[in-house]
């Protein structure tokens, strides 16, 4: 699941396994990212992982560590995608520059997200 995700991601340029299982709870990972200017590196783990409900991914990056939850429910035939994102600041350059890195945050979560979509809307569908 990682793999294919950082392949349809706009934002990484790699993904490393660090752990021997390739998916559920436990799975490690060294993500590549592009970032404004420079690329960042981050470890990822995998902390909660139900099949066709949600994953949970925390990673410590750029002073913060990044709680993430993409879940997915169905949604009158469809299927609805969201992430939640928390962040606890634990370095103080983080802590005085979040207000200002959030608004390409966010802009780039949406264009990854897009890309998500983009990707699963163009997957054939089996008949009814």
């Amino acid at each position: 699941m990682a793999a294919t995700f950082y392949r349809i991601s706009v934002l990484h340029t790699n993904i490393e396994f660090l752990s021997e299982q390739r998916s559920g709870v436990g799975t490690r990972f060294r993500e590549t990212r592009k970032g404004s200017g420079r690329d960042g590196i981050s470890e990822v783990e995998v902390i909660e992982y139900v099949d066709s409900d949600h994953i949970r991914l925390v990673d410590d990056y750029y002073g913060a560590v990044w709680d993430t939850l993409y879940s997915v429910v169905d949604d009158g035939g469809s299927t609805r995608l969201t992430m939640a994102v928390e962040a606890q600041l634990h370095k103080l350059l983080a802590k005085l520059t979040m207000s200002l890195t959030m608004s390409g945050y966010r802009k780039n979560m949406v264009k990854n997200i897009d890309a998500v979509k983009a990707h699963c809307e163009a997957r054939p569908r089996p008949f009814a």
